[in-house]
């Protein structure tokens, strides 16, 4: 493999990395942000 096919690869797999922390803050938020909405619908 070359070295900038490798270099690419690299890229690809930190940039998948970062995508996945980014969808679990997401999710984190979302879960956060509707257990926010059901104790202020309980109240």
């Amino acid at each position: 493999m070359q070295i900038a096919e490798k270099r690419q690869l690299e890229n690809v797999n930190t940039l998948y990395t970062a995508i996945h922390k980014l969808k679990q803050k997401i999710q984190d938020l979302v879960i956060k942000a509707e257990t926010q909405v059901r104790f202020k619908c309980i109240k």
